[in-house]
């Protein structure tokens, strides 16, 4: 038996008899469905697309023009840029939605302010509530004063039932405190997977093959292009540890080819990602500190960061604009695992086949484990 099919026979046994939480998916539930999560505050760039959720321990400042997803702060305010579209937003302080703006239901646990000719849903305002001209809002609760409340369907100032019970409902959609011990989890998860390759402290224009790489801190010349080459694999998965920070020059691309959609990158930081100016970036990054890149993009995959970010837009669906290759986020989500050192990427569609005895499963593991190297690449 070839050592690359050992490893991928091996890999199977694995992934069909572990469960519990040995085989715990590596995005946490509180993650899931999120394009962004920081440990501090998160800030959008004017013009950008968020089309997943942003969870943010302190403020959310969203720029002009930009769209996002469902917006939560958790202790602090959200601030939304003029003619920007957002969904549902939640802060722990005051919200404020700019001129020609629209968002769905918002939920403040101070005062909100609507700019003139913005649009919500209902809104809901442990203070005071301050409606612009031309502004419109279906329902509105506020305990405190309500101005221009004649551009609603309905209101009630001083209503602190209505306004509390929903603003602490909406606020249990997203428990920031979990959401962090997940990232910490999966960084550890990650941090524990034997590696395949070395990787230079100096990079310009490169080629990755599929597989575990490991270094301390990275830095990527202005203009490079780094690839990720599946090389036709299924499930190709690239993951990259590195104990230290990752800066990334101008205008660097990241690309990825021959890969299917099952592919999954991944980078794990002990320090901060620093990415330079219209640089587009690829992957999931779960790293220790601050995200910077406020004019740089992110696609096929999310940021899950200790401290603050800043970027421009974060696409974690429908990769690279492509229906078929769904690549990083969804890998992440349904199929990646990390067992006894090795990532195993299940993404694929499961088929049924016959429970094998114990002994079919010790025999093959024994033939296996005869025919895998010592310096085999822990991955499948």
């Amino acid at each position: 038996m070839s050592n690359k099919w050992s490893k991928i026979f091996l890999c199977s046994i694995l992934s069909i008899n572990s469960s519990g939480a040995a085989a715990g998916l590596l995005l946490g539930p509180d993650l899931l469905g999120y394009s962004a999560v920081a440990g501090a505050a998160i800030s959008i760039a004017a013009d950008a697309v968020v089309d997943n959720n942003l969870g943010a321990v302190a403020a959310v400042a969203i720029g002009a023009r930009t769209e996002t997803a469902n917006i939560y702060s958790g202790n602090a305010a959200v601030a939304i840029g003029a003619n920007a579209t957002t969904g549902n937003t939640y802060a722990g302080m005051a919200v404020s939605l700019g001129a020609d703006a629209s968002a769905a239901n918002i939920y403040a646990g101070a005062a909100t302010t609507v700019g003139a000719n913005a649009s919500a849903d209902n809104i809901y305002s442990g203070a005071a509530i301050t409606l612009g001209a031309g502004a419109s809002a279906e329902d509105v609760y506020a305990a405190a004063a309500i101005t221009n409340a004649g551009v609603v369907n309905s209101s009630s100032a001083g209503n602190t039932t209505t306004t509390t019970t929903a603003i602490n409902s909406y606020q249990e959609t997203l428990d920031l405190a979990k959401a962090l011990e997940q990232i910490d989890s999966a960084q550890k998860s990650l941090f524990n997977i034997k590696k395949d390759y070395d990787v230079m402290t100096n990079l310009g224009s490169y080629n990755f093959d599929a597989g575990v790489y490991e270094g301390s801190a990275l830095t990527i010349v202005a203009g490079s292009t780094i690839t990720l080459d599946g090389l036709f694999e299924e499930n190709p998965l690239w993951i990259f540890n590195l104990s230290a920070a990752m800066t990334v020059g101008a205008n660097t691309t990241f690309e990825i080819i021959n890969a299917g959609a099952g592919a999954g990158v991944i980078w794990n930081l002990g320090g901060a990602l620093d990415l330079g100016a219209g640089t587009s970036f690829l992957g999931t990054a779960f790293v220790t500190g601050a995200v910077t890149g406020a004019t740089s993009s992110v696609s096929c995959g999310s940021l899950f960061a200790t401290a603050a970010i800043g970027i421009g837009s974060v696409t974690s669906t429908n990769c690279l604009g492509s229906e078929t290759w769904a690549g990083s986020i969804n890998g992440l989500s349904d199929g990646i695992q990390v067992i006894d050192s090795f990532a195993i990427n299940s993404r694929s569609a499961a088929v049924s086949v016959p429970e094998p005895s114990t002994g079919f499963l010790m025999g093959a593991i024994l033939i296996v484990l005869a025919s895998v190297k010592s310096n085999r690449k822990n991955k499948c």
